[in-house]
């Protein structure tokens, strides 16, 4: 990739001061792997792996985005369940608004995480079509400790979404990091577990 649309792509970025954490990074190259688990209602239990690699920037729709693609692997795959082995992209930009995602299309993109990013802070975006309350119960201005995956990551965030769906995500954040644990309820009662395994910093 030419020298000059990396720097360009880095300058457009608003700059975080030393108070501000980065709970998303976004740098060419970072990669997390995630072990999923989902657990039906009735109890049968699915495990597979997310894999999630930022790629480089794109331009879609007018905008300046860092593509992420994503591939989802199931141990076992039961597709009357929506649970099936798939690819995707989706497209990320940060502005001094907050981190905003977009699938591409033309619909438009979704606020994904409000800046700054503050205990108590909450925000409207939308899911399937439908409106999506998050809220910040804790972040760096009272961060917290979390054990997962077998390692341990300071200075914790820890963010709630809700839908009348209803849909109810549960997500913990770390510094320089990004999700390191998840815990998703849908609306037909199936919990999804997601923990980080695997994270290696891009550049």
């Amino acid at each position: 990739m030419p020298r000059l649309i990396l720097l360009l792509l880095i300058t457009a970025l608003p700059v975080l001061t030393r108070a501000e954490v980065d709970y998303f990074p976004l740098a060419i190259g970072t990669e997390w792997t995630w072990e999923i688990t989902k657990i039906l209602p009735e109890g049968e239990t699915f495990k597979g792996v997310a894999h999630d690699k930022v790629v480089g920037p794109v331009t879609k729709n007018g905008h300046e985005y860092i593509q992420v693609d994503q591939t989802l692997t199931w141990g076992k795959e039961d597709k009357s369940q929506g649970i099936k082995n798939h690819f995707s992209s989706s497209f990320m930009r940060r502005t001094s608004k907050g981190y905003f995602r977009s699938n591409g299309s033309a619909a438009g993109e979704t606020l994904l995480y409000q800046l700054p990013f503050r205990n108590g802070a909450t925000w409207e975006t939308e899911w399937m079509d439908r409106p999506l309350t998050t809220k910040v119960l804790i972040s760096s201005s009272a961060p917290f400790t979390l054990t997962t995956g077998g390692k341990t990551y300071t200075n914790c965030a820890l963010i709630r979404d809700d839908s009348p769906l209803p849909l109810f995500v549960t997500r913990w954040l770390a510094p320089s990091v990004g999700t390191v644990q998840e815990i998703t309820t849908g609306p037909d009662h199936t919990k999804t577990l997601l923990t980080l395994k695997k994270f290696k910093a891009g550049r």
